[in-house]
């Protein structure tokens, strides 16, 4: 309660669903999303619950997109307490049949993507003197299972980068969950 949480791909899904969540709990909301429309329906949401609420519209896939919308969003709010990195694309097809530019897509927006919002989160989180960063994974990316293998190999990524980071940061003021 009281709280600021920034939310990528908050426009739908997963993301919609932790801002309704956090919104009864009273937790004020930063969206990101690409779809403006869908971003404007889910702030209007959530301010129907009683929180402040603002939509930022940035794409995770293209750096300086998501940090402006981070910065707008701390500039808005004074801090972010809690960021939970959703956005995300999935892609059903088998293995043998991607194309290389299928695969860049997709570790450009889950994995890369993800990392563009972290490390912004990450200063700003440090320079508070601490918060929460919890990035959505998938049990796709502790087993790989037919015929995601684009999908498995960014969560897969996302998994392991994640759990490194959590042990490095382990007893500094900054939780990373997954």
């Amino acid at each position: 309660e009281g709280k600021t949480a920034l939310i990528t791909g908050g426009n739908s899904g997963i993301g919609r669903a932790t801002a309704l969540l956090m919104a009864r709990e009273g937790a004020n909301l930063a969206l990101v999303g690409r779809n403006r429309q869908r971003l404007d329906q889910v702030v209007e949401e959530v301010q129907a619950l009683g929180v402040q609420a603002q939509g930022f519209e940035a794409d995770i896939a293209q750096p300086q997109q998501i940090e402006q919308a981070i910065a707008q969003a701390a500039a808005r709010f004074g801090r972010i307490h809690i960021a939970h990195l959703n956005a995300g694309i999935y892609l059903r097809c088998p293995a043998a049949e991607l194309t290389m530019e299928q695969i860049r897509a997709i570790m450009d927006n889950n994995f890369y993507g993800t990392l563009n919002a972290l490390y912004p989160l990450l200063a700003h989180m440090k320079a508070q003197g601490g918060g929460s960063i919890v990035a959505t994974l998938s049990m796709d990316g502790k087993k790989g299972v037919p015929p995601d293998g684009a999908y498995v190999a960014s969560k897969f990524a996302l998994n392991g980068f994640f759990q490194v980071l959590r042990q490095e940061l382990r007893g500094s003021s900054i939780h990373i969950g997954a």
